[in-house]
């Protein structure tokens, strides 16, 4: 080491950290304890959210998963173009979603879905969610929203048009 390094990297470590915990202490006068959000209360059935899947793999699981949790949506129907995903989407939801082989242009036209995730792969993203969008439904969209940066204004003049809300 060189002479005129008087400490190591793991000095470093420990004296920057604890220096960020001094300067958060000395900045609000008292520590700040970090802990989840509580979830929110359930909703009741009339303000409930009735929400479809379009894209139930992975992703698409994680988000059903944080949708019940929340106990502010019904989950109405998943769809996906593989037939193992609909069948695990049924097991996680005890039987209670429909599931939708590949037509995601049929879940769009049902009246009693009101948003959809959208969980599928990034270059179906743009005509899904201006598909959902003409069909009158609010849309969360798994990052990215676009694969191309032109796309995104698009999704943007569209929500607008429509009234409706999209978030990714």
């Amino acid at each position: 080491m060189p002479s005129y390094c008087s400490y190591t990297r793991r000095d470093f470590m420990r004296r920057g950290a604890v220096g960020v915990a001094g300067l958060g202490l000395f900045l609000n006068g008292e520590w700040v304890p970090v802990e989840a959000a509580p979830m929110p209360k359930p909703a009741s059935p009339a303000d409930r959210v009735n929400v479809a899947f379009i894209g139930a793999g992975i992703r698409g699981h994680i988000l059903m998963d944080a949708a019940k949790q929340t106990a502010q949506a019904n989950l109405v129907v998943a769809c996906d173009c593989y037939q193992g995903h609909l069948d695990r989407a049924k097991e996680r939801t005890d039987g209670k979603i429909e599931t939708n082989f590949a037509q995601y242009k049929k879940v769009l036209e049902r009246k009693d879905v009101d948003a959809v995730i959208i969980a599928t792969p990034d270059h179906w993203h743009l005509p899904m969610v201006l598909d959902a969008l003409s069909a009158g439904k609010d849309v969360y969209i798994e990052k990215p929203m676009t694969r191309l940066v032109e796309e995104g204004p698009q999704i943007i003049e569209a929500a607008r048009r429509y009234s409706r809300v999209v978030q990714a």
